[in-house]
Order: C-alpha cells, then structure tokens, then sequence
C-alpha cells in the first residue's frame, strides 16, 4: 500500500499531538513536554468548509498551533474576510506574546465585570499588539475615532438605561457612558475588515523586520498600484515582500486597499510561526520514520505504554522520540496493536 510523504507527516503529527501524557519526549539531546491537550488541538483543526481551499493545510496547522481560531460547529470560513482584529490577534500568537494577551483580558474583566470573556479575550490581544507596537495609539485612535452621531446615539442609550433605573447615581451614568463609548470605538477601529497594506505593515512591525530604505526598494515597485500604499509604509511592506512572507493578488497588483480572506491570513502567519517558533516553545526539523514499536510499561497500570518513534535525518543520525500513553481511551495505538495482530495472524 502506498502512502505518501504528506500523509506520513500528518499521521506522525496525530501520534505525536493525540492524547500525549504529561511525561517529558526525549530526542537526543533534547528534551520536550508532551501536550495533554493533542486530542482537542487535532479535533478543533478538522475544519469542515476548507476542503479544495488552496490554504487549507496551513489553516489546519496554524490552528493546531493555537495560531487562528474557528467560528464555532468546526467552522473556519476561509473566504470571509478577516478583521483587524483576526489579524492582531494571530500576530501576537504567532510572536509569542499570547500570554501577555491572556494577562490582559484578566485585568480588563476585573475593571469591567461587564465585559463578555470573548470581548475581554480580544481586547486583551489587540492590548498586548499595542504594547508591542505592531499597531500605534495614533493608528488604532484613528480607526476609532466615532463621529457625532454615533457619540449622540450612545447618549440615547444612557438616557433609556436611566429611565429604566432612576436609582442610578451620576457616576454609574459616567461610566456606563464611557464603556458604551470604549466599546463601540473598539468594535469601529478592530471589528472592520483588515486591510493588505496594514495587514502587511503590523506583520513587519510584530517581527521587528528592518524596513527596507532607498535604493534596495525593489519589489513593490514591480507592481502597477505601488503609489496607493502610503510613503511611509513602502520600507515595511517591501521587506515583507523580500521575506516571501506576502506577495500580490497578481502579478502586477498588490492591492493595498483589498481585503485580506481568512484563508489567506493562515498563510501569513505560517510563515510568521516558522521564523517564531523558538519564541512558542517548538522545534522543528524532518526525516524518514524508520521504525515504530510499542510496549506495556512493567510495573504500571495495564492500560500505560510507550511508544517509541525513531527517525532518521537527512545527516544519518537517528532521533528517538517516546511517548507514554496512559489514556484509558480506546486510541490509534490500540488500532495500531490490532491490526498488527491482524496482519500477524
């Protein structure tokens, strides 16, 4: 039976991902820890509206990485546009700053217990992109900046919710005011579809790339709508562009003003991940799998083992990686055993 490299890699990666007990996985010198959760991440990743995307497998493995997130009922909806805040949000969790974001959100739901914890969460992102500097006060107060008749409208509502409670003091109307206010402006400047020319300036700006200046401006310059990109922007977007990590919708458009589909900001952001991985605690490389065992461990419970994956890189040398299962669950290492059974018999 043929099986190809692709799917090798993907059944490697399910064994390694699926049920792993928190005991640590050698390979040579190296020393890693399982990942109790593999099971979810694999699940939460087998999106249903991605089959024939042409960025399907990087939706898959960004979403195992904790990288993009789905709508819910395994949904992904690769060709909806993505907001400012997808975008954001997957660049603070592809640098490695998810837990300041997480840290933040904390703090918000405790200044405002109103707050929903899915609003908290990305305002805790969008937070910690501000304090990296991937999006700049100035740039999301802009973005924010409500007109008149949204101000007159949030004053409405303070007037209805007043009637509704005549007990309510000065100070809860300040401050009821003033999240109705926070909130809106926030929707307003994040809840809008990202755009490619920001999409690509905050991705320079989260990798801390060298903008690029002067005569080694090259790139951009090769496609017809390079003079709608803002001046300033052009030393960060080329150097985006000389890292492969976007290209155009054509060859001759980059459209900065288009959006950006959530199938495409996958995309981005493996190539992201793959220059950040250190800063999310992976390491990478690839080989031949030459041999898999498995054995009961002595002395334990019945149903714990370990399975020993050895892998031979392209310099000969032969990683070793083991995995001790202690699930009770019926798993692909008790299939693997039967039908090995099987195929004995």
């Amino acid at each position: 039976m043929k099986i190809s490299n692709k799917k090798i890699a993907y059944v490697l990666a399910a064994v390694m991902l699926i049920n792993l007990a928190p005991a640590p996985v050698h390979a040579e010198d190296i020393l890693a820890s399982g990942n109790t959760n593999g099971d979810a991440l694999i699940k939460n990743s087998s999106f249903q509206d991605i089959s024939g995307n042409p960025n399907a497998e990087n939706i898959m493995k960004m979403s195992v990485y904790s990288i993009v997130r789905e709508y819910g009922n395994r949904m992904y909806r690769p060709n909806q546009a993505a907001s400012r805040q997808d975008i954001l949000a997957a660049l603070v969790r592809a640098t490695g700053r998810q837990q300041e974001a997480v840290r933040l959100a904390e703090q918000l739901r405790i200044n405002d217990p109103s707050l929903s914890s899915v609003n908290a969460y990305m305002m805790g992102h969008v937070q910690a992109a501000r304090n990296a500097g991937i999006i700049t006060a100035q740039e999301a107060e802009a973005a924010g900046k409500l007109t008149p008749a949204e101000l007159e409208q949030i004053r409405a509502e303070v007037i209805e919710a007043v009637k509704a409670n005549w007990k309510m003091t000065l100070a809860q109307k300040n401050q009821l005011e003033r999240q109705l206010t926070d909130r809106r402006s926030f929707q307003k400047a994040y809840g809008a579809a990202a755009k490619r020319e920001d999409t690509a300036l905050w991705t320079s700006r989260a990798m801390e790339l060298e903008p690029v200046n002067g005569h080694d401006i090259t790139l951009v310059y090769n496609y017809s709508d390079w003079r709608s990109i803002k001046t300033e922007n052009l030393p960060y977007i080329e150097a985006v562009l000389k890292k492969g990590i976007m290209k155009g919708v054509t060859a001759t458009s980059f459209s900065p003003g288009g959006n950006i589909s959530r199938g495409e900001m996958a995309s981005v952001m493996n190539m992201v991940a793959d220059q950040s991985l250190d800063k999310l605690g992976y390491k990478t490389g690839y080989g031949r799998v030459t041999a898999v065992s498995l054995a009961r461990d002595i002395g334990a419970v019945a149903d714990t083992y370990t399975t020993v994956i050895n892998i031979e890189t392209p310099d000969s040398e032969v990683v070793s990686i083991n995995v001790k299962k202690t699930s009770k669950k019926y798993t692909y290492f008790d299939r693997l055993v039967e039908e090995r059974k099987k195929l004995r018999g």
